[in-house]
């Protein structure tokens, strides 16, 4: 019982100081902006699109057709469509695993793990680019 009023009277010794410090408001309001702004600038950079809020590349490209039929053509896979997005225009030759940010896999035999990590293991081969760029789903 006596834990119970302790808890209570430091929950409310917190309000009181949170309601009479404004300076603690401020800071705590400038840090919440600071994350949001944080958040949003590493996500827009993370996401392929440019600081026009455009899309670098989009899945209609040869590179990623090619997969796409290449992926199709394995096991379990079925229809599938690929999304390749790149860190500035899309390069040619042999370092384009450089500059791409990352795939998107949607294919019908997403939903199984199996199937997944073949896919990721396949479109690591393919490009050259780290599994971690990789995102597969399952096709509705």
């Amino acid at each position: 019982m006596e834990h119970e009023d302790e808890k209570a009277s430091a929950k409310s010794s917190w309000k009181e100081k949170w309601k009479s410090s404004k300076q603690l408001q401020i800071i705590v309001a400038v840090a919440v902006a600071l994350v949001a702004i944080a958040i949003y600038f590493g996500v827009s950079s993370l996401g392929g699109v440019s600081e026009t809020g455009k899309p670098v590349s989009s899945g209609n490209d040869d590179t990623a057709q090619r997969i796409a039929a290449i992926l199709s053509d394995m096991e379990q896979v079925g229809d599938c469509s690929v999304m390749i997005t790149y860190d500035e225009k899309k390069p040619s030759g042999a370092d384009i695993g450089n500059h791409i940010v990352g795939v998107v896999v949607v294919a019908q035999g997403g939903s199984d793990m199996r199937v997944k990590l073949r896919i990721i293991d396949a479109v690591c081969a393919l490009l050259d680019v780290e599994g971690s760029k990789i995102k597969v789903y399952q096709m509705k």
